[in-house]
């Protein structure tokens, strides 16, 4: 497993969730909770030339291909993304993440190269 994760104190969020190695692999329940916030996600998709898209599911432990997520980020090709909310993403079920080559539901194409993931949540 390659998902980390930090608690510090700060007035956003408590806790950094990184990911160094997303692929189309899920990985659950990264919050270790049930219930939450995401303020933030950094993509850092550098390593990649082609677009490659972040995935999150509001499940503890449905993600991957074939499940439809509640939210997806893309991450344009030899690039770093980061999405910032002003409004948090609220989550009631856990949160289950994934990263594939394609936005399609189904789509289980790992990227070529590293995709490395962080998110700030409560």
């Amino acid at each position: 497993m390659s998902v980390s994760k930090r608690s510090a104190i700060t007035e956003l969020g408590g806790t950094l969730i990184s990911d160094h190695a997303a692929n189309a692999t899920a990985e659950t329940n990264v919050t270790g909770a049930t219930s939450g916030s995401i303020y933030m996600i950094d993509v850092d998709n550098t390593a990649n030339a082609a677009v490659m898209y972040f995935k999150i599911n509001d499940h503890a432990s449905s993600g991957g291909a074939g499940v439809t997520p509640q939210w997806m980020f893309m991450a344009e090709g030899g690039k770093k993304t980061s999405f910032i909310f002003d409004a948090a993403l609220a989550y009631s079920a856990g949160v289950t993440t994934w990263c594939t080559a394609g936005a399609a539901v189904g789509n289980s194409v790992n990227p070529p190269n590293s995709v490395i993931v962080n998110m700030i949540v409560s």
